[in-house]
């Protein structure tokens, strides 16, 4: 791995795109003192994820981007680029070449990318992890951070040996371990307190439930009866309020004419907030298709790379089909030249046959001629030799026979040596197979796996779908029910004639001063806004002013306009009385909630008011308590949580009050509770939107792995047919040869039968001495004709032989032909597979940009959405204020309908009392009450069926009718909660496992490697200190995971000293000695070196540069200096100076004249530095 070439555009002074091509093992990079050489190593340090700004010498992360100069205006951004190549396959990408790019603009976004795609920084972190370039490594050392390796603490030391042992990552997944301890443990402990107080409750609910049966038995029998006196109650009453309503009607009328003014203005209203739904609704469903577009983006970008997977798939396959082409064509070559050896030799056996045919014609033709004369001359001997011929006949087949039987031998021996080797490669064929099938069997499975993972994580990322699409409804939700709190508050809806018309003067310009209502200016939690709003009564609407002179002003503007009247509360008024110890006491008693001014919040110039109001209130939780704190301290004032307040004389209030609606205190109670709910509800759905990311993350790498798998098992299950076809044909071929030792068999014992029959043939010895002159020329050319018969025999036997050979040879170049065939077949498929293949990506390709212009317009109508949203919302809200103002009118309108109604009221006393009665003791209506009645008999004695039952249930005392319900959930709970905590015992044990093993594969690591780093700083400090002695120590050497190290030198002639109290040369080369020690256990490919050498002597930059060229084989150096004899060590330079004040470029440094390799003198090296600033821009888009 090296670098190849850096990019800089806008960063600090190189305003203009610069390339460098960073070529050899040692750079020196050199020019005069604020040329911007240590921005060549903040950009690069940047560009690898540095986040602290003082680390890249700047105050904040925007400071990076070039800020302008004398001649130059400053950029809107800045870019870095580091190119390495990577063909040792040093980085986990499988490119030759890796880019790492960064980019901020002046809002302060910052972007990353690897290999021109974007990335997080985790990525860029976990690319370089374990190379000495990640953002705590040792292989970027400035001109300050080679000093900090002797000052820094032994624990801070130790960051750089853990980057070398490579355990940063394994810290990493043990802090995240515990984090996940820590909560489970957590979780069990809430578990269980929960699980406990669970069954504790069980049992008395068993009996309260088993009471409240009988209970409802009884009740059950008196609702009845009760039920029914009632319905006649109110059958009475109705015929009574029939009477009154037409006297009503007319009144209602005249109320009805004086609100059709408020009835337009809210018609109008509801049409413009009918709009904003419509809006709403449309920006709903423009965000569902905006997520909709984004989903089908993100298909088309999953489709592209399974397209890319399946066309490298094919690749794959077509190298494996040319492959098995190549073994097919061998088997081909190797069938046809044993077909054309087999096909030679059958036609030289046909020729020789043809010439032996020839060559016993003229034999057989000369025996015939003698046997003729021996005919006509011996016509008495006939019968004895016809019987002679005939014994001397079967003698030579028997030698015939014989001959074959030996050639029929020697073919079956040939059989059963090469049924063996047959045997052998069926075996090994059918090896192949089974292994091929086993293969196969196992990638389906792996597949099946992934693909039941693929529906997994395809279910829960449609689960966090629905998940985030709920949150955003309710947000929404939040947000309009906080927009129109927030438009109540703002119009001061519910506040008197007076305080409003004092605040809306203000608003206008018309009052002077600060005017802060009561009820606005405080906030209460939604379960104390009741009790809050009850204690302060009608000193909600007060005003709270900075001093009197502002409550005299507004006094004299109610008067002068006759707008009411308002009571003030002058902050240099305001005499709170302070805590008393009795106080103290009673809000240490049971029931206490607290004092109200304790239990709201307001601003600090506010306090003084809101403790005069609310300091002597105390805050309980129900009336029984406040009663018995009156009874027994007699406090001034009590309210309870219900709103009954307890007055300092002694009188109660209490009750249920007919409203319009929520109080002030009451709404901004809702109001903050609306904040809070939708701050949470978008923390949530962050958080969703990130579980989704990390889901579709997942969904793309398993789509990506099953079409790997998928195309993995294609070729899999050719390779699997292919053996099975290759078995099959030896089988065939084994079969065949076995058939062919068979028949050799047969024959054998043929011949063999015949040749003993042979044998037992009469001798006619006798008859052949007997005419022995005569026969023995008779014999002689009969031989020779048997020979030629012999002869052609056994060429003829040759001929078949050879025939069977060239069938069987021929019959094995068809199967190769064949299988040639196949194999040529499923490479002409690959071709336009791969076309089709191309063309799905293209319209992938196509689609995605479509959907990338959909995505835009679906964004730009949804924010024309919004504005004509806002633009609604303020025309709604100002015909609210102008209803308003109408409905003042018809209330008045209203109040004298009421008197009107005062009298129908009265007639609706009986009938609302048993209405009341039905709703409160029953829960039902007239309807249903009319009903019950119907069925149900009521006795003469109604009155005293209903007391007995009564003294029944009184009998029966306090009895909890939901205990039967409440005991089925509490059983369900209990059985919920006890399975949770075994879950999260055993997910405890697991995270417990592995903190154990992460902790031992890191003392390893870093026990191996200090071992290594202690042994070559030794040898490296007795190099560079002749005569010295340096050692690393642990601090805590029984505690390999927290322990620091120390550094201990001996200088040559010197007793040991603290580090301290070396020189400043010392110091550096220790500090260098370290460094090169970690280089030589771990080496970085990069080392960037930033004016290391500057406390160095001439002998120890000698030594230094030395390890610089020992080193330039593992590691690449760039090396910023001004030493002349560190420039002399490096073969490649690179000259950083400034054209025009405030921009940085880079050039390659000329040598002198006259200098080359072998001639370079330190002496007239600055000439070749200072020429730096003579050469114009070579690689510089200005």
């Amino acid at each position: 791995m090296r670098l190849k070439s850096i990019r800089l555009i806008g960063f600090k002074t190189f305003a203009d795109k610069t390339e460098i091509d960073v070529e050899g093992d040692v750079i020196a990079v050199v020019g005069p003192n604020g040329c911007g050489k240590s921005n060549l190593v903040d950009a690069i340090l940047w560009a690898l994820g540095e986040g602290n700004p003082k680390h890249l010498r700047a105050e904040i992360g925007q400071d990076v981007i070039f800020n302008g100069s004398n001649k130059r205006k400053p950029l809107g951004f800045a870019e870095v680029m580091l190119l390495f190549d990577n063909e040792d396959g040093a980085l986990p990408v499988p490119t030759s070449e890796v880019s790492v790019t960064r980019r901020i603009d002046r809002s302060g976004n910052s972007q990353y990318q690897i290999n021109r795609r974007t990335c997080r920084l985790k990525d860029v972190a976990e690319l370089m992890a374990d190379s000495g370039l990640g953002r705590s490594g040792y292989a970027i050392v400035g001109q300050k951070d080679i000093d900090q390796a002797l000052a820094a603490s032994p624990d801070d030391r130790r960051n750089w040996l853990d980057e070398a042992a490579g355990v940063q990552r394994y810290r990493a997944r043990k802090l995240d371990a515990l984090r996940r301890l820590s909560s489970a443990e957590a979780h069990l402990q809430r578990v269980e307190d929960i699980l406990s107080e669970v069954g504790r409750q069980r049992e008395p609910l068993r009996e309260q439930a088993k009471d409240a049966l009988q209970y409802r038995e009884v009740q059950r029998s008196l609702r009845a009866v009760e039920v029914a006196q009632l319905a006649h109650e109110l059958d009475a009453a109705s015929l009574e309020i029939d009477r009154r309503q037409a006297n009503l009607r007319a009144a209602q009328d005249l109320a009805a004419s004086e609100a059709k003014e408020v009835a337009a203005l809210e018609a109008q209203a509801a049409k413009v907030s009918e709009r904003i739904s419509e809006l709403e609704s449309a920006m709903e469903g423009l965000r569902e298709r905006q997520s909709e577009v984004l989903t089908e983006y993100e298909r088309a970008e999953s489709a592209i790379k399974l397209g890319e997977q399946r066309l490298e798939s094919l690749d794959q396959l077509e190298t494996t089909l040319f492959q098995d082409t190549d073994a097919v064509d061998q088997r081909i070559r190797e069938s046809a030249q044993e077909l054309s050896v087999a096909e030679a030799e059958l036609a030289a056996a046909k020729a020789e046959l043809e010439r032996v045919r020839v060559e016993c014609a003229g034999a057989g033709q000369e025996a015939r001629k003698l046997a003729e004369r021996l005919k006509a001359i011996e016509a008495k001997l006939q019968f004895a030799r016809d019987e002679h011929a005939r014994a001397l006949k079967q003698q030579i087949e028997q030698e015939h026979r014989r001959e074959r039987l030996d050639e029929a031998s020697r073919e079956l021996r040939g059989i059963e040596e090469s049924l063996p080797e047959l045997e052998k490669e069926l075996e090994k064929a059918t090896k192949d197979r089974d292994a091929a099938q086993n293969k196969l069997a196992a990638e389906r499975k792996g597949l099946s796996e992934l693909q039941s993972s693929l529906k997994s994580i395809a279910a829960s990322w449609q689960q966090s779908t629905e998940k985030e699409s709920k949150l955003l409804s309710r947000q929404a939700e939040l947000e309009g029910t906080r927009r129109g709190i927030e438009a109540t508050l703002a119009t001061h809806e519910g506040l008197h004639e007076g305080p409003r018309a004092v605040l809306e003067a203000q608003s206008k310009g018309k009052l002077p001063g600060s005017f802060d209502s009561v009820g606005e200016s405080l906030i209460a939690r939604p379960e104390h806004a009741l009790a809050i709003e009850r204690a302060l009564s009608s000193s909600v609407h007060d005003l709270i002013v900075p001093s009197e002179a502002e409550a005299k002003a507004a006094i004299e503007y109610l008067k002068r306009n006759r707008a009411g009247r308002a009571t003030f509360l002058p902050i240099t008024l305001m005499r709170p009385r302070p805590t008393s110890r009795e106080m103290e006491q009673l809000l240490r008693r049971p029931g206490v909630l607290g004092l109200a001014s304790e239990l709201v919040q307001c601003r600090p110039e506010h306090l003084p008011a809101i403790e005069t109001l609310l300091g002597d209130v105390i805050v309980v939780d129900n009336l029984d308590t406040a009663l018995t704190l009156a009874k027994t301290t007699g406090w001034r004032r009590i309210v309870s949580l219900d709103g009954e307040v307890v007055h300092r004389k002694g009188s109660v209030t209490g009750g249920i009050q007919a409203r319009q609606g929520a109080g002030i205190v009451q709404r901004r109670a809702d109001l903050a509770q609306a904040e809070l709910e939708i701050s949470r509800i978008a923390e949530d759905a962050a958080q969703v939107a990130s579980e989704k990311r990390k889901l579709s993350d997942e969904l793309t790498s398993l789509r990506n792995s099953a079409s790997k798998a998928e195309a993995k098992l294609m070729a899999l299950a050719e390779r699997a047919k292919e053996a099975e076809e290759w078995r099959h044909n030896l089988e065939q071929e084994f079969q065949a040869t076995q058939k062919s030792a068979a028949r050799l068999e047969a024959e054998i014992l043929r011949l063999e039968k015949s040749t003993a029959q042979t044998a037992e043939l009469p001798q006619v010895d006798a008859l052949q001495s007997e005419r022995d002159a005569l026969l023995r020329q008779f014999s002689e050319r009969s031989a020779d004709a048997d020979v030629a018969e012999r002869r052609i025999s056994d060429a003829e036997q040759a001929v078949v032989s050879l025939e069977e050979r060239v069938k069987q040879a021929d019959h094995r170049l068809k199967r190769a032909q064949e299988a040639q065939t196949h194999s040529q077949s499923k490479l002409s498929k690959v071709g336009p597979e791969r076309e089709q293949t191309r063309k799905e990506i293209k319209e992938s390709h196509s689609r995605r940009d479509s959907l990338s212009r959909l995505r835009e317009d679906v964004s730009a109508k949804l924010q024309h959405a919004q504005e004509s949203r806002q633009s609604s919302i303020a025309q709604s809200l100002d015909l609210q204020a102008k209803a308003k103002q109408a409905r003042w009118a018809a209330q008045e309108a209203a109040e004298r309908a009421h008197a009107e109604e005062l009298s129908k009221a009265k007639a609706e006393g009986r009938r609302a009392a048993a209405h009341q009665r039905l709703l409160e003791e029953y829960g039902i209506d007239e309807v249903e009450a009319r009903r019950v009645a119907a069925e149900t008999e009521v006795p003469p004695n109604a009155a005293a069926l209903v007391a007995r039952l009564r003294r029944e249930l009184k009998a029966m005392g306090e009895v909890n009718l939901g205990a039967i319900e409440a005991f089925d959930r509490l059983e369900e709970r209990f059985q919920e909660l006890t399975a949770q905590s075994e879950d999260i015992l055993t997910g405890i044990a697991e995270v417990e496992s592995t903190i154990r093993e992460l902790d031992l594969q890191t003392r390893e690591r870093f026990r191996t490697t200090f071992e290594k780093v202690q042994s070559a700083f030794s040898g490296l400090f007795e190099r560079l200190f002749p005569g010295g002695n340096g050692e690393l120590r642990l601090t805590d050497p029984e505690n390999l995971l927290e322990t620091g190290i120390e550094i201990d030198v001996t200088l040559p002639g010197k007793k040991r000293q603290k580090l301290d109290l070396l020189s400043g040369g010392e110091r550096s080369l220790c500090a260098t000695t370290f460094l090169f020690s970690l280089l030589k256990v771990k080496p970085s490919p990069l080392v960037i070196l930033d004016e290391v050498d500057a406390p160095l002597d001439g002998r120890n930059v000698e030594r230094f540069t030395d390890l610089l060229r020992e080193f330039a084989d593992p590691c690449q150096f760039i090396v910023i200096t001004h030493n002349a004899t560190t420039i002399e060590s490096a073969p490649v330079w690179l000259g950083v100076t400034m054209t025009e004040p405030g921009v940085s470029v880079v050039l390659p440094a000329r040598l002198p004249e006259g200098l080359d390799d072998v001639g370079r003198r330190p002496a007239d090296l600055p000439k070749a530095i200072v020429s730096v600033e003579a050469y114009a821009p070579t690689r510089s888009n200005g």
